[in-house]
């Protein structure tokens, strides 16, 4: 952003606020779907997960002799497992909730710069849009950084 000196670009002000809202609204949709996609993965593997080590418990524990299916199983259970603790889907779903609601806050607070924008003067219309850049700002850290947490190193 460049220094104004003089007479604030109303239209300008109102452009880059409502781009800030359009790209907030678009980022949060976005995390939304993805807390859909990894809760259905966290749900169907452990789903999974458990029916093949039941599977496997059943099979093993039965008087056919069939130890290598119950094996086959096992191992699929336990395979499944190890990818679900890899993947850490319940991890993700956390951090797109907060990607979602940082998002969503810049969206809201774009919305309503922009409906109280006509009765600011110059320096209130600069420093709503700044407030909106620097709430964007916070919210692209929102993914990485655990709720409460800081995003500056010390």
């Amino acid at each position: 952003m460049t220094e104004v000196t003089g007479s604030v670009d109303r239209a300008l002000i109102t452009q880059e606020l409502e781009a800030a809202r359009d790209v907030a609204a678009h980022k949060a949709k976005a995390a939304e779907k993805r807390i859909r996609t990894w809760n259905w993965v966290h749900v169907l593997g452990g789903g999974l997960c458990a029916a093949g080590a039941a599977v496997a418990g059943g099979t093993a524990l039965s008087d056919s002799g069939s130890s290598v299916v119950a094996g086959v199983f096992g191992l699929g259970a336990s395979s499944l497992t190890a990818l679900l603790a890899f993947l850490r889907p319940e991890q993700r779903v956390m951090a797109n909730r907060r990607t979602h609601k940082a998002w969503s806050a810049v969206a809201r607070q774009a919305r309503g710069k922009i409906a109280i924008l006509g009765g600011l003067d110059d320096a209130q219309a600069m420093g709503a849009l700044e407030q909106v850049h620097a709430s964007s700002d916070q919210a692209h850290d929102a993914y990485n950084n655990s709720a409460g947490e800081s995003t500056t190193q010390e």
